[in-house]
């Protein structure tokens, strides 16, 4: 008798050997066709692709870092790349994943990696890295609950050492995070694109796959993403990223650039519906082998190459100075202008200030609205040196870069006079 698991790298096999190549014409390389990783780990480690979401399991409250080498750079287009263990697939899958981050970085796209094995990240790492962030790539185990050919639902991510994240942590984790125009790329992560490896022979049928597809799909689709993509063969992430980043002049749109990915077939397309307006979903496939997917509006173009929203116009610090003989402050006050120096559109924004020497006001608003800073009654204050901070923080719209920002604050008492300078005005 031949165990499951067996029969599982059976069936790789099978793939490889029968799998169609793409022409060289077009895809500039051959193509390998959708493979699982050989012994994924987990509690279902006979299912290649997938790991079960363990019952009553929920993803530990957000910490995000203050900073870090995990944080996107300041680049006018950035890209979160993340690889989970799925045992001793991972190196193949980081291969794969290096293939579509050179690709992205070939384009002037920032990328931050999270390969499980090589560095050490938690979720907090991966969502302060999302800020502003175009693109969301992952390779890994599709997870899902219930039975794995039957599931009552699928979807998240699995980082690995029992790190899971729920459809309903990336709804509220990333929500207001990343880019207006973010797509999301799956690559061999089970039940993306409809399929998984505990599928009994000749199924699912299109209705489940759609299923799979949506379920799948929803979290991003929510946060307002223009195009998911899932593709189980290597190099189709690559090769969507070159499609979506081409010249501007001969830029596809996303449906465009699934119908030429590989494998796609006209003969095996499915134009189906999905409930949100304006979006489309496509399988591309037969019964049993659905490895090919998409979700989102087929005419969107990705519009990265127009300048991002990105919160400016701010010192890093201000200073004040307060003679108590002369019972006097300088400056009276601070005006801070915050500014979109990306796209120059308005932002909506808040204030919150930490310390009680000073005022500011308003606390909230839109550029170009200035924000006072003042100080108080500043009488009885000891000489020495007093410190403080504001935090500027934009709430609208969704994805803008370098938000919040800090402005600390700097109050000096002294039992000196102040001395003013005034230098003659020279006219030529």
């Amino acid at each position: 008798m031949i165990s499951w698991r067996r029969a599982c790298l059976v069936a790789v096999l099978l793939v490889v050997l029968l799998a169609p190549v793409a022409p060289a014409s077009t895809q500039g390389s051959i193509v390998p066709p959708p493979l699982g990783p050989v012994a994924p780990s987990g509690p279902d480690a006979a299912v290649s692709g997938a790991i079960r979401l363990p019952a009553g399991y929920l993803t530990p409250p957000l910490e995000l870092p203050e900073a870090g080498e995990f944080v996107s750079q300041a680049a006018a287009l950035r890209a979160v790349a993340i690889v989970g263990d799925v045992g001793d697939g991972t190196a193949t899958y980081r291969n794969d994943m290096e293939g579509a981050a050179a690709a992205l970085e070939s384009h002037g796209v920032a990328v931050a990696r999270f390969y499980y094995g090589v560095t050490s990240f938690t979720w907090g790492d991966i969502v302060a890295a999302t800020q502003g962030a175009n693109f969301l790539l992952y390779m890994g185990h599709g997870v899902y609950w219930g039975d794995c050919a039957h599931p009552d639902g699928v979807g998240g991510f699995y980082l690995g050492g029992g790190q899971f994240v729920s459809p309903d942590a990336l709804r509220t984790d990333l929500a207001g995070r990343l880019a207006a125009d973010a797509v999301v790329i799956f690559s061999h992560a089970c039940f993306t694109a409809g399929s998984t490896a505990c599928d009994p022979a000749g199924t699912p049928g299109v209705a489940e796959a759609q299923r799979r597809v949506a379920l799948y799909a929803a979290p991003f689709v929510d946060l307002g993403m223009q195009a998911y993509f899932a593709n189980n063969y290597f190099n189709a992430a690559r090769d969507i990223v070159n499609r979506l980043l081409a010249d501007p002049a001969v830029r596809n749109n996303a449906g465009d650039v699934f119908r030429a990915t590989f494998p796609n077939n006209p003969a095996t397309h499915y134009d189906l519906s999905y409930p949100t307006a304006g979006y489309d979903l496509w399988l591309n496939g037969t019964d049993g082998a659905w490895n090919n997917a998409f979700v989102g509006q087929p005419g969107y173009v990705f519009a990265g190459d127009v300048l991002a929203d990105e919160l400016g116009g701010l010192p890093s610090a201000v200073g004040f100075l307060y003679s108590t003989v002369d019972a006097a402050v300088t400056p009276i006050t601070a005006t801070l202008v915050p500014a979109n120096v990306g796209t120059g559109d308005p932002l909506t924004w808040t204030v919150v200030k930490s310390g009680s020497w000073f005022s500011v006001s308003p606390a909230s608003g839109t550029t170009p609205t200035a924000i006072v800073v003042t100080p108080g009654s500043l009488d009885g204050l000891s000489p020495g040196t007093y410190t403080g901070a504001i935090t500027v923080t934009v709430t609208s719209p969704p994805g803008v870069l370098e938000t919040p920002q800090r402005i600390g604050l700097t109050l000096k008492v002294t039992a000196n006079t102040l001395h003013h300078v005034h230098l003659p005005l020279v006219a030529h």
